[in-house]
């Protein structure tokens, strides 16, 4: 099991996902509460998350990820088969962006 976490820095988006990317490619659980991610770093995160075949738990509590991080990461658990588990409490979401993440766990378990 490998998990890759960073409480103490606050790091920008591209660099988060291009850690993830590269050091942190074949990590099972990625934690990234209160790391300050916002819309910019949640979609860069999406971007790794739509193509990744590892990650099995994503913690981003406490962010500042938005409706438009929201609906970006919606789009990538549509297409990500791996990840099982999703922690994003404060981050804001609203019900639109809640509603994206269901719909998108939907299409997959429409695909499984």
């Amino acid at each position: 099991m490998l998990i890759c976490h960073s409480k103490a820095h606050r790091w920008p988006p591209t660099t988060i996902a291009s850690c993830y990317n590269t050091t942190c490619r074949n990590t099972l659980y990625l934690l990234r509460s209160g790391n300050a991610i916002d819309v910019a770093g949640a979609k860069a995160l999406a971007e790794a998350l739509a193509v990744n075949t590892s990650l099995t738990s994503l913690t981003l509590s406490d962010n500042y990820i938005g409706l438009e991080g929201a609906k970006a990461l919606a789009e990538a658990l549509a297409a990500n088969n791996t990840l099982t588990e999703i922690g994003l409490r404060g981050n804001e979401l609203g019900d639109e962006g809640l509603e994206a993440l269901a719909m998108a766990l939907l299409v997959r378990m429409a695909h499984d």
